[in-house]
C-alpha cells in the first residue's frame, strides 16, 4: 500500500508541476514580459498528524483550481476535463485508499489552491 500511495502522490505532484509549467509558459506567451516578475506555480506535499490522530499527506498547488461545476464529479471513473484523459487516475485513487481504510478528500478555491488530502487509517 505504502508504494502505491508514494507512486500516487510522485505521479500527481509531477503531473501537476508539468500542468502548472505549461499554463505559466502560455500565460507568459500571452501577456509578454508582464509575467516575468509574477510567481511561477508550486505543489507541495505536506505530512502529517491531524487533530484525531489520523496521519494524512495534502498536496497542495497555486493552479487554477478545479471549477465549482465538476467538483462532485471528479471522482467519477472515466470523468475528464482533459482532451487526452482517461477518467481513471481520481476515481482509482479513491478507491485504493478506501480499501486500505482510508480516504482521499479535495477542497479547491479557483485561481487560489487546490489541496487534496489523503488520510490514513
Amino acid at each position: 500500500m505504502k508504494k502505491a500511495l508514494l507512486e500516487f502522490c510522485w505521479d500527481y505532484v509531477n503531473e501537476r508541476s508539468e500542468r502548472l509549467k505549461k499554463q505559466s509558459g502560455e500565460l507568459q506567451e500571452s501577456l509578454g514580459s508582464e509575467t516575468e516578475s509574477t510567481n511561477a506555480g508550486k505543489v507541495q506535499m505536506i505530512a502529517g498528524i491531524d487533530e484525531n490522530g489520523s496521519k494524512f499527506i495534502d498536496i497542495r498547488d497555486n493552479g487554477p483550481g478545479i471549477p465549482p461545476e465538476v467538483m462532485d464529479e471528479i471522482f467519477v471513473p472515466f470523468f475528464t476535463t482533459k482532451s487526452e484523459g482517461t477518467g481513471i487516475g481520481l476515481s482509482l485513487s479513491k478507491r485504493v485508499m478506501q480499501l486500505h481504510g482510508g480516504s482521499i478528500q479535495v477542497r479547491s478555491v479557483p485561481d487560489s489552491e487546490t489541496v487534496f488530502r489523503l488520510t490514513f487509517a
